[in-house]
């Protein structure tokens, strides 16, 4: 892919960074609570830290590896964007870190181009700390699943998103990473019936005259084995209903 003459690296997608040591200080801790203005006694006593303290250890290879992707003549033009985080346990004094980095998207936008990383810190024993996940896994199926139907983005009215473990209005972040703005997104929560809920939905939208095209969507991470809220895996499954499929 290009930017105009501009030739960013496909070859290094995928590929992990070095891992980073970094061992978190209490000391350290406490002056980023008090440089963000919180005071919850347990970070401002470096017990542990916020959750936005996760962006300090990675965000050197972080930053060097999405740098390796872009063209030498755009690393002065490239701005940090949104970054997603998903918590696992909290970052505690004394703790020694590694993160590494990958670079798992590189996408036109009308305004640029969009390099996505991802970035996983874990403990030097294995136990995995933080990580970002939503972006690509919305963007990959999501497009794969739009072109399969042979509808494009814009001809979507309505998505309906299903999930059981993520925030609130994680189905807006999903499908925002598809471009599709302004359409109503609805949030579907209802355990084991959560994707045909949301597949029902997105049916019933059509059936009724609300909409030519929907889009259904559901996505969830769970743990290897048996259920458990720890580290999540699954990747999503998305659906595009039309007037043009047969009833």
């Amino acid at each position: 892919m290009s930017d105009e003459s501009h030739e960013f690296d496909f070859s290094k997608i995928g590929e992990w960074s070095d891992g980073l040591a970094f061992r978190a200080e209490r000391e350290h801790m406490v002056a980023f609570a008090a440089a963000t203005n919180d005071d919850l006694e347990p970070h401002a006593k470096g017990e542990y830290a916020a959750p936005v303290y996760a962006v300090v250890p990675a965000f050197m290879t972080m930053a060097a590896t999405t740098m390796a992707v872009v063209p030498d003549e755009l690393k002065m033009r490239i701005l940090h964007g949104e970054q997603d985080i998903r918590i696992v346990r909290p970052i505690r004094a004394g703790d020694d870190l590694r993160c590494r980095a990958k670079v798992i998207g590189i996408h036109g936008r009308s305004s640029g181009v969009v390099v996505t990383t991802f970035i996983e810190t874990s403990t030097a024993q294995g136990e995995l700390v933080n990580e970002q996940y939503y972006p690509d896994m919305a963007r990959e199926s999501g497009t794969a699943a739009l072109a399969d139907a042979g509808i494009a983005y814009d001809q979507v009215q309505q998505a309906y998103v299903g999930y059981c473990t993520g925030d609130s209005c994680s189905g807006h972040r999903a499908v925002y990473e598809l471009g599709l703005t302004g359409v109503p997104v609805f949030n579907v929560n209802s355990n084991c019936s959560t994707g045909s809920s949301a597949l029902f939905l997105a049916a019933q939208a059509i059936r009724g005259g609300l909409a030519d095209c929907t889009l259904a969507l559901g996505f969830e991470k769970m743990q290897p084995g048996s259920l458990s809220w720890g580290r999540r895996t699954a990747r999503p499954r998305w659906v595009v209903t039309s007037r043009r499929w047969p009833s």
